[in-house]
């Protein structure tokens, strides 16, 4: 559906929203359904830079911030939608630079960096079928809050907060998965680079949130403690996910 629904914006066709709306609605009745939220790659689908992967797995981490955040069931569908559609603008970017094995050049790099505006084009022409908001959020989920993200530089409370919340998810999600010039980074030091850019790359009170219910380790982990003796982690509590319940492992 999702494959269909960027095809069809890309082609300049009519396209039903009820299609991505489906989407992100089952994605948060499946959330609201769990008492307790942790942030975790377990069950996450995992991908080499897929476009379609990497937003249905953006909307998921999105769409678990927001209930976090406190937003309304309406705001966190809204949200949601937003995410599915947020990368839509790399349908007219040449998947040759998107796959590229190595260090984009400056010129290579400035055409990438179009795609939040044409992501927002696209989808403001429909603006009667889908929420403008969700337009805005393919359009500035590449801003910081210091002002040097892209493509408009914008600062602060300039940047709208759906897009400020799918900014930590869209980085979560894409450096924890395989890149064409790198493999995906650890949930250790992805939270390490969340928590270094709070403030200045991302909103403090949602990255905050969004750390404080990011699990590092995973059940089935084997760990190595602080005395020197080698656990497996057992379960993650929902409360405390960076403190694990592990059980020792004889010798």
């Amino acid at each position: 559906i999702l494959d269909s629904t960027m095809k069809q914006i890309a082609r300049g066709e009519t396209f039903a929203p009820d299609a991505v709306d489906s989407i992100a609605a089952d994605i948060v009745e499946e959330l609201l359904a769990k008492p307790h939220l942790i942030i975790h790659l377990a069950g996450i689908m995992t991908h080499d830079d897929d476009t379609l992967a990497h937003s249905l797995n953006c909307s998921v981490y999105a769409a678990i911030l927001a209930r976090l955040a406190g937003f309304s069931v309406t705001q966190i569908k809204e949200i949601t939608s937003g995410a599915l559609l947020h990368d839509v603008g790399k349908i007219w970017i040449d998947k040759a630079l998107l796959h590229k094995k190595g260090r984009l050049t400056a010129k290579e790099y400035a055409i990438v960096k179009m795609h939040p505006e044409k992501g927002f084009k696209a989808l403001i022409a429909r603006r009667w079928e889908l929420s403008s908001l969700v337009a805005h959020m393919a359009w500035q989920h590449h801003e910081r809050i210091d002002g040097r993200g892209y493509p408009r530089k914008l600062k602060g409370g300039e940047i709208l907060p759906y897009a400020r919340l799918l900014a930590i998810a869209d980085v979560y999600e894409a450096i924890t998965a395989n890149r064409p010039y790198r493999r995906a980074m650890p949930p250790e030091a992805v939270y390490d680079i969340i928590r270094s850019g709070l403030g200045s790359n991302f909103d403090a009170d949602f990255g905050s949130l969004f750390l404080s219910k990011l699990a590092i380790y995973i059940p089935g982990m084997r760990v190595a403690l602080n005395n020197g003796e080698t656990a497996i982690v057992v379960s993650i509590p929902p409360d405390t996910p960076q403190r694990p319940v592990v059980r020792l492992i004889a010798h």
